[in-house]
């Protein structure tokens, strides 16, 4: 059985964090504003970013784990981050 090095600790203790406060401003986007249709745009382009440092995290957590499976799906995800920040933006670009 392999221990957890402190890197790995350190990084998912990371991505705790970020997860636990992009739900806190999430939460406090769709309690205190009123014009939620303007800002479930922005909400989404969090969440495509968000997608994408998750991504890069799955690939280097499964480069550190020496998983391939792991860093296919972490160029997935990436891959999808990348492609829905791409879709928003020509999206809200097109509206104005």
């Amino acid at each position: 059985m392999r221990k957890n090095t402190g890197v790995q600790v350190f990084v998912t203790l990371t991505l705790i964090a970020a997860v636990v406060f992009f739900l806190h401003i999430s939460f406090f986007v769709l309690l205190f504003l009123d014009n939620i249709a303007f800002y479930m745009t922005k909400i989404k382009f969090l969440c495509f970013m968000l997608s994408i440092l998750f991504g890069a995290f799955m690939f280097v957590y499964g480069e550190i784990d020496d998983s391939p499976g792991g860093q296919v799906l972490g160029l997935v995800v990436a891959i999808f981050g990348v492609v829905g920040v791409a879709k928003s933006k020509k999206k809200t670009s097109t509206q104005i």
